[in-house]
């Protein structure tokens, strides 16, 4: 008489913990945060034959802009291009080498973009003189000799 009672309270007791237990998981683990994701299309690949500086300036653009002629297209650096220049003339130009893809964002796609220009400059060990090490420290440059570069005794 006893048992029948006792085994519903036991069983409607065993339920209740195992129902309270999922239901506190479930708020102890539900993440209420949201999350973006980016995608990133490409509009335009092109490859980057010259450097320069237009001859007379460019309406609606600062003086000192520096144009990327590509194969396809020609962009506008509108910020850094004096310090871009300033570097790049104290480099021997056979020495230096674009190794990856130049890569660009534009986050309006309204013809203003940012990226980098990831050159590269490479040099033999022996005709790298102390003032061109203390010339990469001042830039920023960071060092990126591969072994292929380690063999031929060359330094990036």
């Amino acid at each position: 008489m006893f048992a029948s009672p006792l085994k519903t309270i036991l069983c409607l007791g065993i339920m209740g913990t195992l129902v309270t237990g999922c239901a506190t998981k479930t708020l102890m683990t539900k993440n209420n945060k949201t999350y973006t994701r980016t995608h990133k299309v490409s509009l335009i690949e092109d490859q980057v034959v010259a450097f320069g500086q237009p001859t007379q300036p460019l309406p609606n653009l600062p003086a000192h802009s520096l144009v990327i002629a590509g194969q396809q297209k020609s962009y506008v650096l509108t910020q850094g291009g004096p310090q871009f220049v300033s570097l790049i003339g104290k480099l021997d130009p056979k020495n230096i080498q674009i190794t990856r893809e130049l890569s660009f964002y534009s986050e309006k796609n309204d013809g203003h973009f940012t990226g980098i220009l990831p050159l590269s400059y490479v040099k033999l060990k022996e005709d790298i003189s102390k003032k061109d090490l203390e010339f990469f420290i001042e830039n920023g440059a960071k060092e990126c000799s591969n072994s292929s570069d380690e063999r031929m005794l060359a330094q990036r």
